[in-house]
């Protein structure tokens, strides 16, 4: 035999050799797929407490007074009591009358809610909405803030030069804009 045909024979059995290695490699059985977290109860986050804002439907339309209820709740799993701090901003024309504009009321423990009356003496219509703010601090670990507004303000639609809808979109979720016409 020639060094050539020795050479020849000697590349076909190392590639024959990585072949099988190959195949041997994709006949394994596949890996055990990777452990995912899945949401349990330990892993989920839950809001410390909640924060309603209780009134009439709409604001009185001139003078008078108005009353509404900060309602504050805790979650079953909240276990020591925990001061929250409740703050009240109302606006020009609307003086808070039957309370303080900042409270700390504790919840947890056995007590879950907590109510707030809140009554207003209003000397014209309210022109921006009263604001009722609740935070909680424990140092680092944990920091909660919820604002509530009354009346609740409502989506503007755009108005003068602003961009109009259109037809509806061809894509889902996305929508078509046709600019009002500018005068140059």
């Amino acid at each position: 035999m020639t060094s050539r045909e020795l050479f020849s024979i000697h590349w076909l059995g190392g590639v024959f050799v990585v072949g099988l290695a190959l195949l041997g490699a994709c006949n394994r059985p596949p890996a055990a797929p990777e452990p995912r977290l899945h949401p349990t109860e330990a892993t989920v986050l839950q809001a410390p407490f909640v924060l309603r804002l209780q009134g009439p439907p709409s604001p009185p339309s001139g003078a008078g007074t108005l009353s509404l209820e900060a309602v504050l709740d805790v979650p079953p799993g909240l276990g020591e009591s925990v001061p929250i701090v409740v703050e009240v901003t109302s606006p020009e024309g609307a003086l808070l009358i039957n309370a303080a504009a900042r409270q700390v009321v504790s919840l947890g423990g056995a007590t879950r809610q907590a109510r707030l009356p809140l009554s207003f003496q209003l000397s014209k219509p309210l022109g921006t909405p009263i604001s009722v703010r609740a935070s909680l601090e424990r140092g680092e670990a944990m920091r909660a803030v919820a604002e509530r507004f009354y009346p609740e303000p409502t989506p503007t639609s755009p108005t003068g030069s602003e961009a109009t809808p259109a037809a509806p979109s061809p894509l889902p979720g996305i929508p078509v804009v046709t600019p009002k016409e500018t005068v140059r």
